[in-house]
């Protein structure tokens, strides 16, 4: 789910299950939201299940934001996207 928080700001708040099954249309809508933000927050707090193609897909968003010079800030983690993120070593990608 997308939310436009205030003038440009959005908030991405991914599925549940951010998985092989799910991240395409996810990643269609975030598309489309991505084209007028002037900054991104990245809730994570309700993701109770990712692999590695959700994990792309948030390596994916923070890319797409970085080289456009929009300012991302996650404000939520759960466990399970916590733990991804670190199996994987990208906790300093993804400071705030």
């Amino acid at each position: 789910m997308i939310t436009i928080d205030t003038e440009s700001s959005i908030i991405i708040s991914p599925p549940e299950e951010l998985v092989i099954r799910t991240v395409e249309g996810f990643v269609k809508e975030v598309q489309a939201a991505l084209s007028d933000a002037k900054s991104i927050f990245l809730n994570l707090i309700g993701v109770i299940e990712i692999d590695s193609a959700g994990f792309q897909v948030l390596i994916a968003i923070k890319n797409e934001a970085t080289k456009r010079g929009i300012p991302l800030k996650i404000i939520g983690m759960s466990s399970e996207a916590d733990e991804i993120i670190a199996l994987y070593g990208a906790q300093s990608f993804f400071e705030n």
